[in-house]
């Protein structure tokens, strides 16, 4: 990781610490233990980037729009594993491959990974502050400011955070991405999208990568809206 993008992270994740008042954090502040966690480290979690934090997937049938946030005010690791559940295997298969694998890290992220640890999707909800919200936190902070754009992704406001590395075609590539599900950037509840590239394990971190590997986050929004927030 660059210095850029290590700060960038520390201060986006600052603000949404700042946003969510310490109750709770996207970024993957421990939550008290649940018994699912006092349970034996299933061998998917040996591939896990911090095998400490990470608790097998469940298949866990998804609840839809507001349920779905009331499902994450109640019992975030749940509604974490719904996240995981969104999809069926054959469209994650798609963007990520055959062998991909799933897990929950800090009981608030859902994590996918293709098979040769190279394309990494993480999904997170929020479900306290709006899109615009989010917007004016890291437009008022100037280091977070100029590497944050507005868009509109699946048809819904959307914030995409990405440095000048993340795009550089060399090295882990990233997008990071925040939008609004409901299609109302004023409306709390938010879906956290990361999309992650990476170099082959053992390669220089400025290793020339395909940054089209991860060029599907437009037809990803549209399936995750079209399965946990239809209209």
């Amino acid at each position: 990781m660059t210095r850029a993008r290590a700060v960038l992270a520390a201060l986006t994740l600052a603000a949404i610490a700042a946003l969510s008042s310490c109750t709770t954090s996207v970024g993957g502040t421990a939550q008290p233990e649940s018994p699912e966690s006092t349970q034996p480290k299933p061998a998917v979690c040996d591939r896990s980037t911090d095998p400490q934090s990470c608790t097998e997937w469940k298949p866990t049938p998804p609840a839809k729009g507001d349920a779905l946030f009331q499902a994450w005010a109640t019992d975030e690791a749940s509604s974490t594993h719904m996240l995981c559940s969104a999809l069926p295997d054959q469209q994650w298969e798609q963007w990520l491959g055959a062998g991909h694998y799933r897990y929950v890290t800090d009981g608030t992220w859902c994590e996918l990974w293709s098979a040769d640890n190279q394309i990494a999707l993480k999904l997170g909800l929020f479900g306290a502050s709006p899109l615009t919200e989010y917007s004016t936190k890291f437009r008022s902070n100037p280091s977070i400011a100029k590497y944050v754009k507005d868009l509109r992704l699946a048809g819904v406001p959307a914030i995409v955070s990405n440095i000048a590395v993340d795009e550089d075609g060399k090295g882990q590539e990233r997008d990071q991405l925040i939008l609004a599900p409901h299609g109302d950037a004023n409306r709390p509840g938010v879906l956290l999208v990361t999309l992650e590239l990476h170099p082959p394990r053992g390669k220089p971190k400025d290793t020339p990568t395909d940054r089209t590997r991860i060029g599907f986050r437009e037809p990803l929004a549209q399936a995750l809206l079209g399965a946990l927030f239809p209209r």
